[in-house]
């Protein structure tokens, strides 16, 4: 009976340390700029119980509608994935995500001026910026949208 539960202890341990961490799994569908399959991926962890309102997967999540917005012109082929970028960021709060394992801090917000500054060059900027804006529901995310908005039109 010893041997028993030793093989299936064994065998639970390796099958848990094959799961990748979160954040590595994400990075992989970044470092090959597979932004569909890390929203579908995204979708899928928000949708797990407890996980509806998880800051951190909201938050990359947003990000990645971001990027995926302007790599596939959301803006005006799917402009309901705007509305989905406003509903993930109410669980970001002040944008300020603490990762897992100490890991330190990402800044949704800093992330999404960076996003944009990527893309201020291009023409249809200011109407895309101006799309962006508007799908966001009144309160504290169309505020930082808004100060983001100015940050990347100063600088």
């Amino acid at each position: 009976m010893q041997r028993f539960k030793f093989i299936f202890l064994s065998l639970a341990l390796v099958l848990v340390g094959c799961g990748e961490a979160p954040l590595e799994k994400f990075d992989k569908f970044m470092a090959e700029k597979d932004y569909t399959g890390a929203i579908s991926w995204l979708d899928e962890q928000l949708a797990k119980k407890d996980n509806s309102q998880n800051s951190l997967f909201n938050g990359l999540a947003a990000e990645t509608r971001l990027k995926r917005c302007f790599a596939v012109n959301c803006f005006e082929e799917n402009p309901e994935e705007l509305k989905n970028i406003a509903k993930n960021l109410i669980f970001v709060g002040d944008g300020a995500i603490t990762l897992p394992e100490d890991a330190g801090t990402r800044n949704v917000y800093n992330n999404f001026l960076a996003i944009l500054e990527s893309h201020a060059k291009d023409e249809s900027y200011p109407a895309r910026l101006l799309q962006l804006i508007k799908a966001m529901p009144p309160g504290a995310q169309k505020e930082k949208i808004y100060d983001i908005a100015l940050q990347s039109a100063v600088n």
